[in-house]
């Protein structure tokens, strides 16, 4: 069969379907190359779009405004405030005055319920120690100088629930402020929370300075008392834990129960 002239309408037209041939092809090569980098890359978009909460990166935000200043500069825009001095904002204060004329800061807060939690105390540390109760709603200041007790409660008023007094059975009353006279006499010292009601410490009462004993205190009653088997030269309190309180006594961890007695 003859092949079609060069300068026929045929051979024109075969020309013209494989020049439309090549381009679909080219096409169809390009869509593919195109929808393989950009369905990975729309989904990432998809996810950043969900995680932005349904906005696109920058939608939402406000470019501060900057004002000439009087003087022809310009002044910085307001910042705004981060989530941690919003926590801080909600911290409320309340100040406590110390016998000896010093100032205590105590920090708390109102929660949800209404009900007063406790966040610390901010003072010269060398004049006073404090706790705050399992459940944040007491905190005790123990005072160093004179070696009181003060007990804040839900209605963030101070207490004073110091020891003034020691009935031994020997030498009858003994006085806190008589002791507070000898060197290094431990009357009251590192009172700690047991639980709400019961308040740990470390003392000398009873003995002599050679033996440090841990004492309870009853918030309920006002009752105190020393707990029997705790004397030595090394004894103090370490931590709380859900079997009772770690004490340190002879240079060996014991442990204190709920029921106020050094574990066997």
């Amino acid at each position: 069969m003859k092949k079609p002239s060069i300068y026929s309408d045929r051979y024109r037209n075969v020309k013209k379907r494989v020049r439309l041939k090549r381009k679909i092809v080219l096409f169809l090569a390009a869509l593919v190359l195109f929808l393989l980098f950009f369905i990975p890359y729309l989904g990432d978009k998809v996810k950043e779009f969900k995680a932005n909460g349904n906005q696109f990166p920058g939608q939402g935000q406000t470019t501060p405004l900057i004002r000439p200043t009087e003087t022809g500069g310009t002044s910085k825009p307001a910042t705004t405030a981060t989530a941690s001095s919003a926590e801080e904002s909600n911290v409320l204060k309340t100040t406590h005055r110390l016998p000896n004329g010093g100032e205590l800061s105590i920090e708390y807060e109102i929660t949800d319920q209404g009900l007063v939690r406790y966040l610390g105390v901010q003072g010269d540390e060398a004049t006073f120690t404090y706790h705050v109760s399992p459940k944040e709603g007491q905190l005790l200041i123990n005072t160093l100088a004179d070696q009181g007790l003060i007990l804040y409660g839900p209605e963030l008023k101070p207490e004073d629930r110091s020891i003034n007094t020691y009935s031994h059975s020997e030498k009858g009353t003994l006085k806190r402020e008589d002791y507070l006279k000898k060197s290094n006499f431990l009357w009251m010292g590192n009172a700690r929370f047991m639980s709400e009601d019961v308040i740990l410490f470390e003392s000398h009462m009873s003995r002599a300075l050679d033996k440090t004993y841990i004492w309870y205190y009853k918030i309920t009653d006002g009752t105190y008392k020393l707990i029997s088997g705790t004397g030595s030269e090394t004894t103090k309190l370490i931590q709380s834990t859900d079997k009772g309180y770690e004490v340190e006594i002879d240079g060996e961890v014991q442990l204190i129960t709920s029921d106020l007695k050094v574990a066997e």
